[in-house]
């Protein structure tokens, strides 16, 4: 076989390696999440930019989880633990959070527009820049929670906690 034959087999055949393992990468992402959705345990994990809308997540153990720019809506994580949670700039409109410990949680710019928060642990969560249009909620649920240029459930914009 001529030298630059062999060249181009060898060129080939690595362009093909690398899509397989990429493929191979994306295969194991998903496993990842599969697991996570039969074993409700992900504590710590790392779910940034996942794609769980309408997951039936209920009692999801996942605390320090990393949502960054995860698409949750209308995902089911009702009795879910959460604390210390990262969900910058994810999408959870619509979700279902009802009796979840969210305690330390951050939402900064989050969208949570219909959003269920009955009976939700809000104490030190952080709402800077968050979109909490028609949210439910109880009342007071936001009195230990951090509120910057937060869209409220009655469409009011807080700055309580904003540094001047």
């Amino acid at each position: 076989m001529k030298p630059w034959k062999r060249s181009l087999i060898s060129v080939a055949s690595l362009y093909v390696l690398g899509i397989s393992s990429s493929l191979l990468a994306v295969a194991d992402d998903d496993n990842h999440v599969s697991r996570m959705i039969k074993s409700k345990s992900c504590e710590g994990c790392d779910l940034s930019g996942a794609t769980l809308s309408n997951s039936s997540l209920r009692k999801l153990m996942a605390a320090g989880a990393n949502f960054t720019k995860a698409y949750l809506v209308g995902a089911d994580l009702q009795n879910s633990t959460l604390s210390g949670a990262n969900f910058k700039g994810a999408n959870l409109n619509g979700a279902n959070l009802s009796n979840s410990d969210l305690s330390g949680a951050n939402f900064t710019g989050a969208e949570l527009e219909l959003v269920q928060l009955k009976g939700a642990n809000l104490n030190g969560t952080v709402f800077v820049n968050a979109f909490l249009m028609h949210a439910s909620l109880d009342a007071g649920a936001l009195e230990t929670a951090a509120l910057c240029n937060t869209v409220l459930p009655d469409a009011t914009i807080s700055k309580r906690d904003c540094a001047d």
